[in-house]
């Protein structure tokens, strides 16, 4: 969570307006994108029998989910959006349910239930619903890689439901990777034509107006400096216009400024936040890491600082999580769990894992980070679970 400033001296007017989850006041370079939504939400009102669904796909850093709640925050018909996350989800279709049941009944249990149970309780919410619903589905990879086609399936026939006919006006899509349904079976040139947005990368100039127009809400005008939001834009653009990554540089900056009393920013305190930030690591997403997960990709940080080869076994990293329990004072997962927590991380994109191949004894587990420094994120777990190095 990001503290609001509590002194005049702070560069920031409000930090929060970089952080993933904002919604900022227009959304530019999107607009194209935005008539088609809301062109396609028109058309599926006007034939309610239709059911209607859009994906949004891009690279990360396109605005994907940005694009999707500022449309469902801007728009002029008279629904009820359900945002619904498959990272939260952890890509299982019953936790998806229950996030959708939550949206409707707040208060609704978490545990308890079957699939069947949370279909029957969900169908019986929406026979006693009144109005409309744009439903989101963010971040649709999660899903399929955990739980393949027939997770897929799954969803299609629970919002295929009766019950959904006279509620469910439009469900939005995001993905970063379509081939996964193209691989799938479930992409067709009728989809591709009608309900397929691909949002393509912004243009260096495009990524220098957002980084400004973002930097504006943010910062202090005073605090702002003409080199330090030109280097911003370069260094974003020089990586494909990641915009998540500009965002999480510009905040590290403004955070490190204030650590050092500082009323304006500077290109010293932009270098120093590019140490801890990396367009691969998605630091937003620590947050939401389990206590065990942390020590656990921590553990792996630490163990591949030492190996050259920037692999390590499962049985070494689990020797150096089991002593960092030790440490920290936390009864040590067992094997077979961690297991499923090495699935979770390689899932959200912390680290990869693969059988061994040649040159190993047997078949054993490897882990790895997709790229990013172990000292970065060592550091960066660290921070979160407030350990000092």
């Amino acid at each position: 969570m990001v503290a609001l400033p509590t002194s005049r001296g702070s560069v920031f007017k409000d930090p929060r307006t970089l952080c993933p989850d904002y919604v900022p006041p227009k959304a530019p370079f999107r607009e194209h994108e935005l008539e088609k939504l809301r062109a396609v939400q028109m058309d599926s009102r006007d034939k309610p029998a239709e059911y209607r669904r859009v994906f949004i796909t891009g690279r990360y850093g396109t605005g994907k989910t940005l694009l999707t709640k500022f449309y469902a925050a801007t728009t002029r018909y008279d629904q009820q959006t359900l945002y619904v996350n498959c990272i939260d989800c952890r890509g299982k279709i019953p936790s998806l349910l229950h996030e959708i049941i939550r949206s409707l009944k707040p208060g609704f249990p978490r545990r308890g239930y079957s699939l069947y149970e949370l279909r029957e309780t969900l169908a019986e919410i929406l026979r006693k619903h009144r109005g409309r619903i744009l439903l989101i589905i963010d971040d649709l990879d999660i899903l399929l890689h955990k739980s393949g086609s027939e997770g897929w399936k799954n969803l299609q026939d629970i919002l295929k439901l009766e019950v959904f006919d006279s509620t469910l006006n439009l469900t939005v899509y995001t993905i970063n990777h379509i081939d996964l349904l193209d691989r799938m079976g479930f992409l067709n040139q009728a989809l591709i034509e009608r309900d397929l947005f691909d949002l393509r990368g912004y243009s260096k100039t495009e990524v220098e107006a957002i980084i400004r127009f973002r930097a504006s809400l943010a910062f202090r005008e005073e605090a702002l400096g003409q080199d330090f939001l030109t280097e911003v834009a370069e260094k974003t653009s020089s990586i494909g216009g990641n915009l998540a990554y500009a965002m999480e540089l510009m905040l590290k900056a403004g955070e490190l400024a204030d650590l050092t009393k500082s009323d304006k920013l500077t290109l010293n305190h932009l270098y120093e936040a590019e140490k801890t930030v990396h367009p691969r690591f998605k630091g937003f997403l620590l947050e939401k890491l389990e206590k065990h997960e942390k020590i656990l990709l921590l553990s792996t940080a630490r163990t591949l600082k030492r190996k050259p080869y920037g692999e390590a076994s499962l049985s070494e990293v689990e020797e150096e999580y089991r002593r960092l329990c030790r440490i920290l004072g936390y009864e040590p997962r067992g094997h077979t769990t961690l297991f499923h927590k090495v699935k979770n991380l390689s899932l959200l994109g912390f680290i990869t894992h693969k059988l061994s191949g040649l040159g190993y004894r047997g078949k054993t587990t490897l882990l790895g980070l997709p790229g990013t420094p172990p000292s970065l994120v060592e550091s960066r777990v660290e921070e979160s679970l407030k350990i000092n190095p």
